[in-house]
């Protein structure tokens, strides 16, 4: 079996492939300037694939928020007889917007995906979700039987028969309650204006001298480089430090960046104008050294 996983995969996806078994038999697929699985070299590996294939795509990338050419990807993998399983952590929400559904196309003909509750609708952190196509495949491969567990009570679909984990406490009645509270319309105004806000942070800086926006805002993350390598790497420890946000460092394509996720159900405009003036007023006052757009290979 061959595993097809794009240049900037989560991470938890490699380890997900390590603890199920073929962790070594990952190969990578190139990605464009914005983070996006390149659709021609996924199908020149594809084609040399030997036996089974599974592709791992993103809707939504941990670091700038880029999604694959999803409907590509799954013609190509289902080409091919393989699984298209998604990453779709925090993306798949947008897909409740129709301004942001269109940048999702393709979402829908995947075999699986996996999402949290814990990102863009704010539930505690141990709320994931597995979602799968093929329910008899699913059922399957993680459901059981046991004399001792044929009561009366155990009619129907049990949650046994579709999840890893036996003995589990309610984790999906905090998603429930939110889902219920705010509808399809309110989490399509919280995702939309949460998107909004990551642009008009963008907007507000990319003018400025020293700044540069690393990839395009795609959806709610906002990649930012600020001064040089050392001024990029202290801007967000004054930021997380001034209590006006809080952003995380990651590395593209070789240099550093400052890594804004706008996700609080609370964030708007007036979070936008806070972030950007906090960070105009602290950047390096030189703008730092020219940054050369060099791509890091494909690992």
């Amino acid at each position: 079996m061959s595993v097809l996983v794009g240049e900037h995969t989560h991470v938890s996806v490699l380890r997900g492939l390590r603890l199920l078994g073929p962790g070594g038999q990952i190969s990578w697929v190139d990605a464009d300037d914005d983070g996006r699985m390149n659709a021609y070299h996924l199908s020149e590996l594809a084609a040399r694939a030997p036996g089974g294939l599974i592709v791992c795509g993103q809707a939504g990338s941990t670091d700038c928020g880029s999604v694959d050419p999803l409907a590509e990807i799954a013609a190509i993998t289902h080409a091919h007889g393989g699984w298209l399983h998604l990453d779709a952590a925090f993306g798949m929400w947008a897909a409740a917007s129709p301004a942001l559904r269109p940048r999702l196309n393709g979402l829908e003909r995947a075999d699986s995906w996996a999402c949290d509750g814990h990102k863009w609708l704010n539930t505690p952190y141990d709320c994931g979700m597995a979602l799968c196509a093929r329910p008899a495949a699913l059922h399957e491969a993680v459901g059981f039987s046991a004399d001792y567990l044929h009561t009366t009570e155990r009619e129907g679909r049990d949650p046994m028969d579709h999840r890893v984990e036996i003995s589990q406490r309610a984790r999906a009645l905090t998603l429930w309650a939110i889902l219920h509270h705010l509808g399809h319309d309110g989490i399509a105004t919280m995702i939309e204006r949460n998107c909004a806000t990551a642009r008009e942070v963008a907007r507000r800086l990319t003018r400025e001298p020293g700044i540069r926006l690393l990839a395009p805002v795609t959806l709610n993350q906002v990649l930012l480089h600020v001064g040089d390598e050392i001024d990029t790497r202290q801007m967000v420890d004054t930021l997380n430090s001034s209590g006006s946000c809080w952003v995380t460092i990651t590395t593209w394509h070789g240099h550093a960046a400052v890594r804004v996720s706008v996700s609080n159900w609370q964030s708007g405009s007036e979070s936008a104008e806070t972030t950007a003036a906090f960070i105009r007023a602290h950047r390096h006052p030189t703008g730092g050294a020219p940054l050369e757009q060099t791509r890091t290979p494909a690992k």
